[in-house]
């Protein structure tokens, strides 16, 4: 990665009676709604001079560097850099003058030499304006002349040749080079030489077809592709195989399909690839389409139809750490497959939307939305297949919404995040008809708050405010600013503020007077400069400065990088060399003119300090534990710990370098110890401190081997005393209270709170206030009853459910169902029958909800069934048979809008399906259902699971299903009427080949596809199959006789050259069948030689 070293030193802490060029904050009114009524008017000042260039002569005879600039020597080009503020006047050779600049506007950033045989030289200089002067000489007692770059100049280019020349550029990547023409000439030849012999590739005497650019991809074994560019985005392409092949024009009128390694970094002569910001592109060159994407090793996608070959592929590592690839088929259609960690790559259906939360501090893009940052708005644009059900935010790493739906109907196709001031944001939830929904808070931790937009609200607008807002539109147009309000706001009022004053331009009271437009004309987004004295640490276009209460920090921007620290004059810290660079700087203001400086490095970190204003810097050694003592109440980070707060909850987590070896308190200015150890092998590397109700407080010590230490306080005087965890501690729950504390963790996921104690603690009863009224929900003070978790389900309209978990599985469960009704406790011994909505996204206290890879499960708790199946209002599947209860609910969304649920009942299953927007129908699972399969299908179905692996996919047909047709497309391969024929499983290998196995023995049947695309059977290679075939089996119920072929999640198969595993799950009682023999197995791996 390329790194700007930031030449100018950090100032640890700026000096005082400097004059600086600030920036202007206005101050902002605040309306009846307590939000201010607009955005900080805070801009960049721009200086309105520049320092004049020093001009510099040069003498192209030597190729030195010098104070004023440097020269670099590439084969026979020779370039020539100005050095800091300097630039090129004359340019000489020897004693001849070949250029001098007219004036210093004029003067040149640089000089290029190209040294060409025989004497002969060429010097091109670049002047401002994109403009350029060449001049060239033809031998060594030759005079200069200039060249007129006006009138083209035609030259051919040896393919081969590894340097840039005055009439071309030469750029490699990889194995990829590129002739680019320089201003003034075009190519009229390609050519390479093998052994000393020239041999020409290409050549034109005709002027419409000189070629502006020529790419050269230097293959493997000597094989190349040289592509040349004319004007009108025309291209020819030549290739050949071997060294001394002949070169021959490939037809690109006629599309080839291609395959793409998505790992593979350079250009090739059939792509581009282009890398932006994490993300890889390759776009398919004129005669060429993809068919085939690879990761190295393993086929991620893959297409025999020419409909649906891709012309773009973009590959995107994203900063969650996710992989994915987007497929652009000609067709329009868009394709995505991702890959999360180290699990394999998989398809998302975006034929079928799919709703996404967004946290809207989140800075990246990802692979359901975009993310762009302008100013201070932050936009969200849902991607193909993707869409938005929910807005929110983290606040002390506690999820916060702002807007959430379940509501297919209410979904956002956009999300814009004004980021205001002083932590202060705007939320505006877009929707399809031009619908919105305003959502805003004042600071970081007040509420949200929705925004009527139904209503016009009067907003004040500052004229000189240069960015868009949550409220209005800012646009800017041949120095006529328009501000134009957005739905739900009107203005009332403008100003502007001069000298840090606001003035009044124009306000109204009156309703009929508001506007909904206002334009300044002559706002040319010029901002004025003020000079102040100032002693503030200031952020530049290099470095990022933020102070929060003392503490300072410095973090470099883009590719820049800290190289020295200093303060004043004193050289605190230097990098030795590029690899030592810091991209953070941290800044510690002590008290009594202390400060400390840790400097970030890859893998360590450097502490300074001095203590005081006249004391010398000192170096603290992170290579050794410092040990340090806290104090609980100090509410900043600081260069020897983290301070985070969490709600009640206080952390202080020790810097590389450092531990604690006490923790202190002032009372009234006095210091009282909590806690000392002078035993390194006490001290601790975390504190936790629960800032409680009436002062009380709890400190928790984290030490080595996960050892803790708790201490107490009932109040602000009273003593602190330890808690001692080695024996259980039992205590109550609050279970409306949401922050973690000393005894117990807390966690809200959706509607589900769950307590779940601290090593040490146990629970024994659970209560909740009505109307500040304790109200005891459960209580026991038997050591055996007492709860190891409890789950509280937040339902609607304050009705609740608390599951208690205790040892050996148990639980307790009371439920009530409103704030004033009382807690009944509900009898779990037996079964409870439950209606369950497929459409739920949350668990309950009664049944617990998975997602995984489109599958929603419903799984009931203890004490729960099942006896009703709905769909939002739509009942599907009800009983009234307490024998016919279900303990588990599949609902499983498949592409193009199918869906499917199974219920499973005691001993058997129910399946429902539903066609895009037709009704539920059932399909009898009680008798053999045929259905046809296509070879060509690449997702899983109701009737068949369908795996993909090595160019080879398989089709299963489950439970109840059999396959009466094989085909591919619309064309037939096999099928069968006769019942003693049908198959459970199709496999194709590659595209040219399926085997089908056939009837309740699972014989195989070979089809292979010839060159015409007919399918016919192969005998001879079925035989082969059927003398190497093993099948799993287990027992069947219904027919001792008849045993069953396992399913495809019971058991699992690896194949290493010519050897087979199997290995059949733990427990499962199975028999092996091969060549007629039948062996018993349990949980056991048998290899099959084939």
């Amino acid at each position: 990665m390329k790194i700007n070293t930031i030449g100018t030193y950090i100032l640890v802490y700026l000096l005082t009676c400097v004059l600086f060029n600030v920036l202007v904050s206005a101050k902002s009114t605040v309306d009846q709604t307590g939000y201010s009524s607009q955005p900080s008017e805070t801009y960049p000042v721009y200086s309105q001079t520049s320092t004049p260039k020093t001009g510099v002569d040069i003498n192209i005879k030597s190729c030195k560097s010098s104070r004023k600039f440097d020269c670099k020597k590439d084969g026979q080009y020779v370039t020539y850099t100005p050095k800091g503020n300097n630039a090129f006047k004359l340019v000489k050779d020897d004693q001849s003058e070949l250029w001098q600049a007219s004036n210093a506007s004029d003067y040149s950033p640089k000089v290029e030499v190209d040294l060409l045989d025989n004497e002969s030289k060429a010097v091109t200089i670049y002047l401002p304006g994109n403009k350029t002067k060449l001049f060239k000489k033809d031998g060594s007692n030759t005079l200069w002349k200039e060249i007129d770059t006006s009138k083209l100049k035609v030259d051919s280019v040896n393919i081969d040749y590894p340097y840039e020349t005055h009439y071309y550029t030469n750029i490699i990547r990889g194995n990829f080079r590129t002739f680019i023409a320089k201003t003034g000439f075009v190519f009229n030849g390609a050519n390479e030489y093998i052994d000393d012999n020239k041999f020409e590739i290409w050549k034109t005497d005709n002027e419409t077809e000189y070629g502006n650019k020529i790419e050269v991809d230097l293959m493997n074994n000597d094989s190349k592709a040289v592509t040349i560019y004319f004007p009108g985005n025309k291209t020819k392409l030549f290739m050949k195989y071997n060294k001394n092949d002949p070169w021959t024009e490939i037809d690109i009128s006629k599309i080839k399909p291609m395959l793409v390694d998505i790992q593979y970094q350079y250009d090739t002569y059939f792509y581009s690839n282009r890398l932006d910001n994490d993300v890889r592109t390759f776009e398919a060159k004129t005669g060429f389409l993809f068919n085939h994407i690879k990761d190295i090793d393993t086929d991620i996608w893959t297409t025999t139809k020419n409909t649906e070959y891709a012309n773009k592929v973009e590959y995107a590592k994203r900063f969650s750490g996710y992989l994915d690839l987007t497929i652009h088929l000609v067709n329009g259609n868009k394709k995505l497959f991702i890959k999360e960690a180290n699990n394999p790559w998989k398809e998302i259906d975006i034929t079928i939307l799919h709703p996404k939360s967004v946290n809207i501090d989140y800075e990246h893009e990802t692979h359901s939305f975009t993310n762009e940052l302008k100013n201070n708005i932050r936009t969200f644009t849902p991607k193909t297949g993707f869409t938005f059900n929910c807005a929110n935010e983290n606040i002390n790493d506690r999820k916060v919404d702002i807007w959430k739906t379940n509501k297919e109907s209410e979904y956002s196709n956009k999300i814009e995040v004004d980021l205001i001031n002083n932590d202060a944001k705007a939320v505006t939830i877009y929707f399809p008809a031009n619908n919105t929904k305003l959502f805003m808070k004042s600071d970081k931790h007040a509420c949200w708050n929705e925004i009527d937009t139904k209503e016009v609200n009067p907003k004040q607008v500052y004229i000189g405010y240069p960015h868009e807002c949550f409220y209005y539109k800012n646009e800017l147009d041949n120095n006529v600013r328009t501000f134009t309000a957005k739905k739900g706001f009107i203005f009332n009022g403008a100003n502007e503020y001069i000298y840090g004053k606001k003035v009044e331009v124009w306000k109204t009271d009156k309703e009929s007077e508001y506007s909904n437009r206002i334009v300044n004309e002559g706002a040319n987004g010029s901002i004025k400069v003020i000079e102040k004295r100032s002693d503030d640490t200031k952020s530049t276009d290099k470095f990022d400065c933020k102070q929060i209460g003392q503490y300072v920090t410095y973090t470099a921007k883009g590719d820049n990088a800290f190289k020295l620290v200093k303060e004043d004059k004193t050289e605190l810290w230097q990098a030795s060399d590029a690899s030592d660079y810091s991209t953070r700087v941290e800044v510690d203001l002590m008290n009594n003119n202390s400060k400390a400086v840790t400097v970030y490095l890859d893998d360590m970190t450097k502490v300074f300090k001095k203590d005081g204003i006249n004391k010398l810097w000192k170096e603290i050694y992170t290579t050794n534990v410092n040990p340090k003592s806290v104090s609980i109440d100090y509410e900043h980070e600081s260069y020897i710990f983290k301070n985070k707060l969490k709600g009640k909850i206080r952390t202080f987590t020790a810097k590389p370098g450092f531990a604690f070896k006490g923790a202190i308190e002032y009372i009234n200015d006095k210091k009282v110890e909590i806690w000392k150890t002078n035993k390194e092998s006490e001290y601790a590397n975390k504190i936790e401190v629960d800032l409680m109700n009436n002062d009380a407080k709890a400190v928790t010590l984290y030490m080595c081997d996960n050892k803790t230490r708790i201490f107490l306080k009932r109040g602000k005087k009273q003593p602190w005393n330890e808690i001692d965890t080695s024996k259980v501690k039992p205590e109550p729950v609050n279970i409306d209270y949401s922050q973690d504390c000393y005894s117990y963790q807390n966690q809200l996921k959706n509607n589900i709170r769950t307590f779940t104690p601290k090593p040490g603690f146990t629970f024994n009863c659970a209560i909740e206030y009505i109307n500040d009224k304790k109200v005891e929900i459960w209580k026991t003070n038997k050591e055996s009853e007492y709860a190891n978790k409890i789950e509280v389900d937040l339902m609607n309209n304050d009705a609740k459910a608390v599951t208690l978990y205790m040892c050996d599985n148990k639980t307790r469960i009371f439920l009530k169902r409103g704030k004033k009704q009382p807690w009944n406790e509900i009898d779990t011994t037996r079964a409870n029958p439950k209606s369950v909505n497929v459409t739920d996204d949350k668990e309950t206290y009664y049944y617990s909800n998975k997602f995984d890879n489109y599958v929603r499960t419903f799984t009931a708790k203890n004490g729960f069934l099942f006896n009703n199946v709905r769909e939002d209002n739509t009942h599907i599947w009800n009983t009234g048979n307490e024998n016919e209860y279900a303990s588990k609910v599949e609902y499983t969304k498949r592409s193009y809008g199918n869906l499917d649920i199974t219920i499973y009942l005691y001993k058997k299953k129910m399946l429902f399906i539903k066609h895009s927007d037709n009704t539920w129908k059932q399909i009898d699972l009680t008798v053999i259902n045929t259905r046809p399969i296509n070879i060509r299908y690449d997702k899983e179905t109701y009737f068949c699971s369908n795996k993909f692996q090595n160019s080879t996919r398989t089709f299963e047909a489950r439970d109840m299903f059999v396959f009466n047709v094989v085909r591919e497309g619309t064309t037939d391969i096999w099928s069968t009427t006769n019942q003693k024929k049908y198959a459970k499983k199709v496999v194709t290998k590659g595209d040219n080949e399926v085997i089908i196995y056939v009837g309740d023995d699972g014989n195989a049947k070979v089809f292979v596809k010839k060159e015409n695309g007919t399918w016919i059977e192969n005998i001879a290679a079925a035989t082969l199959i059927a003398q190497q075939r093993v099948r799993l089996l287990k027992a069947n119920p219904s027919n001792p006789a008849s045993p069953l072929e396992l399913a495809s999640n019971e058991y699992t198969s690896t194949t290493s050259g010519n050897v087979v595993s199997y290995q059949i799950a733990n427990g499962l009682q199975a028999w092996i069948s091969h060549s007629q023999k039948m062996i018993k197995a349990v949980g056991y791996s048998l290899s099959q030689v084939h």
